[in-house]
């Protein structure tokens, strides 16, 4: 597995747990181009607020085998697997961007508010995999999540003028937010953790965290693949959504017999 006992406690009691080197810096460079080259299926790009700078990718993996492969990868799934106690399929697979100079910031959430409220998934049964596409740092919009805060989740709050458009769900003005008083409460206890690493990095988390991050306004794009599992037992019970944020497909996942991509050539 990519995550050693004292790892897998730390997901445990503080709802993360960073794997580095991870997958490594070859596989995250062959996997970027991967994700560069792949043409995503109409829609499912989201842009910044100017319309030209990309945002996010959704669901490359639907129609790309290798990108379907890192998802199955021996080592990640096995981790996954453990984490979450049973089988998994994979619910969403997105990137984002982050773009260097103009990457907007994303506010204070957790993911299964979405989910459950949006979805119907029954249960906080479901983890998301963050693999490092580039350096991560403190300069250029890391992650920021708040440690132990899924072991007090609250549904986050409805925004006033959402209109209910699935792509509220990833933009700036995300529909459902953490209230300001709810982090600042938790943060004071808990404390931030700005999540950086290099390239191949894994970092698993709890889809009840609180997390966040900042705007990129240096020269260094932050581009990360977000792998989202879910148990074959916690299948939601609505698929309002496109298919690209809500999986059609529940079979459990098979561990990938090659690992993911060729990087013996970097």
């Amino acid at each position: 597995m990519l995550l050693s006992d004292d790892g897998l406690r730390h997901f445990y009691t503080k709802g993360y747990a960073l794997a580095s080197p991870g997958l490594g810096a070859p596989a995250a460079r062959s996997l970027l181009r991967r994700v560069q080259s792949v043409e995503g299926r109409p829609g499912s790009d989201v842009f910044e607020a100017d319309g030209q700078t990309l945002r996010a990718r959704h669901g490359l993996h639907l129609d790309d085998t290798d990108l379907r492969d890192l998802a199955r990868q021996a080592d990640l799934l096995a981790t996954v697997q453990k984490l979450l106690g049973a089988d998994v399929y994979i619910y969403q697979f997105k990137v984002n961007t982050k773009a260097a100079f103009t990457g907007a910031p994303w506010p204070w959430h957790d993911d299964y508010s979405f989910w459950h409220l949006e979805d119907g998934m029954p249960g906080p049964y479901a983890l998301t995999v963050a693999v490092f596409l580039d350096e991560v740092t403190d300069l250029n919009g890391p992650m920021m999540l708040v440690p132990g805060s899924h072991l007090e989740h609250e549904f986050g709050t409805l925004r006033a003028d959402a209109t209910g458009a699935w792509e509220e769900n990833v933009s700036v003005d995300l529909r459902y937010q953490s209230s300001r008083s709810k982090v600042t409460d938790l943060a004071s206890r808990y404390g931030v953790k700005s999540c950086v690493g290099t390239p191949g990095s894994v970092l698993f988390f709890d889809c009840r965290i609180l997390h966040a991050s900042a705007g990129n306004i240096s020269p260094f794009a932050r581009r990360i693949a977000f792998i989202t599992y879910n148990r074959v037992d916690n299948v939601p019970g609505r698929f309002d959504r496109p298919e690209f944020l809500v999986a059609r497909t529940h079979a459990a996942l098979s561990p990938s017999v090659l690992p993911v991509m060729d990087s013996s050539s970097d």
